[in-house]
C-alpha cells in the first residue's frame, strides 16, 4: 500500500473508535516501503508525527490500569512524545505491543 492509503485507513478506523497501537503498527507495516524492523519503526513514528501535526488525532498513553490523554500544541511536545513512544516501544524490542502497552489514537 502506498503512503495516503494508509493514512487513510488509520483515519478511518479512528473515527469510530480509539486504535491500540498494534493495529496502528500493523498498519502501517503494510506500507510498501516497510523492509524490516527498523524501517517499521521509522515509518510508524512518522505517521504518528504526520497525524499529529495535522491535529487529526488525540494520543492517550496507556498502561494495565490506566489511559492518560497526552496533550500537545507545539514541535517540540510533538518530538517529546514521539521520544517517550520511541523508548517504551525499544523496551519490548520493537515487537507489536499488547493492547495495553504503548499508546492508543482517536480522533476525540
Amino acid at each position: 500500500m502506498d503512503w495516503n492509503t494508509v493514512k487513510n485507513k488509520i483515519e478511518d478506523f479512528i473515527t469510530d473508535d480509539y486504535v491500540f497501537a498494534d493495529v496502528f503498527i500493523s498498519l502501517v507495516e503494510k506500507y510498501d516501503k516497510v523492509e524490516d524492523n527498523e524501517s517499521l519503526r521509522l515509518f510508524a513514528l512518522k505517521m504518528l508525527k504526520e497525524l499529529m501535526q495535522s491535529n487529526t488525532i488525540f494520543i492517550h498513553i496507556v498502561s494495565e490500569t490506566s489511559l492518560k490523554k497526552i496533550e500537545y500544541a507545539s514541535a517540540e511536545d510533538i518530538d517529546r512524545i514521539l521520544n517517550y513512544i520511541d523508548t517504551e516501544w525499544s523496551k519490548i524490542d520493537y515487537r507489536l505491543p499488547l493492547p495495553n502497552q504503548l499508546f492508543w489514537i482517536s480522533s476525540e
